[in-house]
């Protein structure tokens, strides 16, 4: 049970425990709960996504199957700039990698597409 595992990581610690966790799910068939409200770390690992408000469990889901959730009430809620905005994070994180050489490999590199016990 893991509580933010990627708080106070720079970009590369980030990508190394990334890799660890999905490493730990893919090959050695760990099952790892995370609790974390930087989603963009959940869907980077989880396979499966719980959402808990008020101390109850309100959704849980495949991450594919809430994403697609996601994407549908983004296209409806947000603006073309809104959503321009979110990508742009991805994109630097991304940028940031390949120019201080952690590029991903493994899991990172997966990104959203990885698949395992994490959850």
């Amino acid at each position: 049970m893991l509580d933010e595992p990627a708080n106070g990581l720079d970009p590369a610690g980030i990508v190394e425990i990334r890799e660890l966790l999905r490493s730990l799910a893919d090959k050695r068939g760990v099952t790892v709960f995370m609790s974390s409200h930087i989603l963009a770390e959940v869907a980077h690992l989880a396979d499966r996504i719980g959402i808990i408000h008020n101390g109850r469990l309100i959704e849980e889901s495949s991450r594919d199957d809430l994403a697609a959730k996601a994407r549908s009430f983004a296209a409806g809620a947000y603006t073309p700039e809104e959503r321009e905005q979110a990508l742009l994070t991805l994109d630097l994180e991304r940028y940031f990698l390949a120019r201080t050489g952690e590029e991903a490999t493994g899991a990172a590199a997966e990104g959203a597409a990885a698949k395992g016990s994490v959850a």
